[in-house]
């Protein structure tokens, strides 16, 4: 009987140092919920064309715990703006994910930033013919070409025809007109 009594005694003991073991906080190390800071700068303002790239990177940087940080231009779709907003998002932060405004114009200063060891990723648009940075983007060649087949297969071929696209100056716009 006292045997017993012991061993309920001992398991209780044990009990309340695991409660107050897990509620201090000493059972695991804390993990650096940091992680890594990225910097997305996109084309224009951010709308409804923007969602789908914002919610899928959203879920990514909470899966990876990455700190993510969005930034579009305030007063239009300029690409001083946008140099700008890439000077400053370099400075303190891991890696950069830009929709580029002018590929002619950007492609010094994303180069300046490469340099400083800064990775940037191009998103939906190159910056130039023999693009040598990361980029990503789909094949706007062959989507302008599906494009055009569904309009001559499925469309009204007596009437005229309005194709309505973005800015030239971005060459996934530039290379769906082709």
């Amino acid at each position: 009987m006292k045997m017993n009594r012991y061993i309920q005694l001992v398991i209780l003991i044990l009990l309340t140092l695991l409660c107050i073991w897990t509620i201090g906080g000493f059972s695991r190390p804390k993990q650096n919920e940091s992680g890594y800071n990225i910097s997305v700068i996109i084309r224009g303002k951010m709308d409804e064309s923007w969602d789908n790239l914002k919610k899928g990177a959203e879920n990514a940087a909470e899966d990876l715990h990455v700190t993510l940080r969005f930034v579009a231009a305030i007063e239009g779709n300029t690409a001083q703006e946008q140099i700008d907003l890439l000077y400053q998002e370099a400075e303190g932060t891991d890696a950069i994910l830009i929709s580029p405004v002018d590929q002619t114009a950007l492609k010094n200063p994303i180069s300046d930033v490469i340099h400083s060891k800064i990775p940037v990723i191009l998103v939906e648009s190159g910056i130039s013919e023999k693009n040598t940075f990361l980029s990503i983007h789909c094949d706007n060649e062959a989507l302008g070409r599906g494009l055009a087949r569904s309009v001559i297969n499925y469309g009204n071929q007596k009437e005229e025809i309005l194709v309505l696209c973005g800015d030239a100056r971005c060459t996934s716009v530039a290379d769906r007109r082709k």
